[in-house]
C-alpha cells in the first residue's frame, strides 16, 4: 500500500497543479492597433516626411505605443499607401475611453512637384492631434490619418514650402 501511494502521489500532485494553472485568472489581454499615414495629392508626385514620435493617451494617460522604422522616410504624396507609423495596445474595454493621438513629424521633409519643382517641407508646425473613435477602432484594429497635401503644404517661399495640415481620420 505504501508504494503505490507512494508512485501515485505524484502524478495525483502533477495533475492537482495543471488544474490549478487552468483554473487560473485569464486576464484579457490587451490587443494591438495601428497608427497609419497616407497623403492625397494631385499637384505632388512625392513628398516625403518622417514621423519623430507618437503618442496614444487615454483621458489624458499615455498608452504602451510603439513607433515603427517604417515611419521613416515616408513618401505620403502615394495615395495607393497607407504608411504604418505606430502601434499602440488598448484594453477591451478601454476602447471606448476618449483617445487621442498626437504623431511628432521630423522638422523638415521633402517634395517634388508635378510640375517639376522640388525643395523642402518645412514641418516645425504643430504636431498632428486627432481624437480617435474607440469603435471604429475595434472593428476595424486601425486608424488611417488622410493628409491632403495640395491643401497642407503652403506657398513655396525660397524652396521651401509649410506644412499647415489639413486631415481627417478614416478607418
Amino acid at each position: 500500500m505504501k508504494k503505490t501511494v507512494s508512485r501515485i502521489l505524484p502524478l495525483v500532485m502533477l495533475l492537482w497543479g495543471v488544474g490549478l494553472s487552468a483554473c487560473g485568472d485569464s486576464a484579457p489581454e490587451p490587443r494591438r492597433y495601428e497608427l497609419r499615414l497616407q497623403g492625397t495629392s494631385n499637384r505632388f508626385s512625392t513628398t516625403y516626411l518622417t514621423a519623430n514620435a507618437v503618442q496614444v493617451t487615454l483621458g489624458g494617460v499615455p498608452l504602451r505605443t510603439e513607433l515603427l522604422t517604417s515611419s521613416q522616410r515616408m513618401d505620403v504624396a502615394k495615395a495607393t499607401h497607407a504608411h504604418l507609423v505606430a502601434y499602440f495596445w488598448l484594453m477591451p474595454e478601454q476602447a471606448r475611453g476618449a483617445l487621442e493621438a498626437t504623431v511628432t513629424l521630423d522638422d523638415f521633409g521633402a517634395f517634388e512637384g508635378s510640375d517639376g519643382s522640388a525643395g523642402f517641407v518645412d514641418a516645425r508646425s504643430a504636431p498632428l492631434r486627432l481624437k480617435l473613435e474607440g469603435a471604429a477602432l475595434e472593428r476595424n484594429g486601425r486608424a488611417v490619418i488622410h493628409l491632403d497635401l495640395d491643401r497642407s503644404l503652403g506657398a513655396e517661399r525660397q524652396g521651401s514650402r509649410p506644412l499647415l495640415p489639413h486631415l481627417r481620420l478614416v478607418y
